[in-house]
């Protein structure tokens, strides 16, 4: 069973646990931490999904001290080659202000599980310039219970001499819970640790 750790829970694992999609309310939390040699960051995300109807709270994630909220609409596509998407709109408070158009798509097949969340953010502080954002998974899951990936992001959440990171992840998944491990950039001076945390209320 594959489990979007970053959104909450996907359309496949729906099906495959007999949820009614039309009538659950889902909440997912994540905590993703990143750890630095000389720093740490925490980056809690909150989701909510009943039927196509998605909310999502991050802080930290834009920036750092930056609060944001999103609204979406969930879209379900395929059966045994899975779509999902969730375009949305969301705002950004604090240390960055700004309107943010965003995605989270997902598609599955079998055992494989390409999940990503990318956004365009348009920082209405004077003098602020607008950026992309996205992080993507490539993940492979031998077993129920573990997966096997690679990460690939640009952020502007910490600096960085690289354009874009990278990673391989180990993840652990049992019922409602699961966390992923991954060490970024091996081989380069910007080697950091990322680990997150997930859980599921429905």
């Amino acid at each position: 069973m594959a489990i979007t750790y970053n959104t909450g829970l996907s359309a496949q694992s729906i099906q495959e646990e007999g949820v009614d999609e039309s009538n659950a309310l889902i909440i997912g939390a994540s905590l993703n931490n990143y750890f630095f040699e000389d720093d740490y960051i925490f980056n809690p995300i909150v989701t909510g999904d009943a039927g196509t109807l998605h909310l999502e709270g991050r802080y930290n994630y834009e920036d750092i001290n930056t609060l944001s909220l999103f609204g979406g609409y969930n879209i379900t596509v395929g059966n045994k080659l899975l779509w999902e998407v969730t375009p949305m709109i969301g705002v950004a408070f604090g240390e960055t202000n700004g309107f943010i158009p965003a995605i989270e798509s997902t598609l599955s097949y079998g055992a494989f599980e390409w999940y990503a969340e990318s956004e365009y953010v348009v920082i209405t502080d004077e003098g602020g310039d607008d950026y992309f954002y996205t992080w993507t998974e490539l993940n492979y899951y031998p077993l129920d219970w573990l997966s096997l990936g690679l990460i690939g992001t640009r952020t502007r959440l910490y600096e960085s001499d690289l354009e874009v990171q990278y990673g391989i992840s180990l993840g652990y998944h049992k019922g409602n819970f699961s966390v992923l491990a991954s060490p970024m950039n091996l081989g380069t001076g910007d080697t950091y640790f990322y680990l997150s945390a997930f859980i599921r209320f429905d």
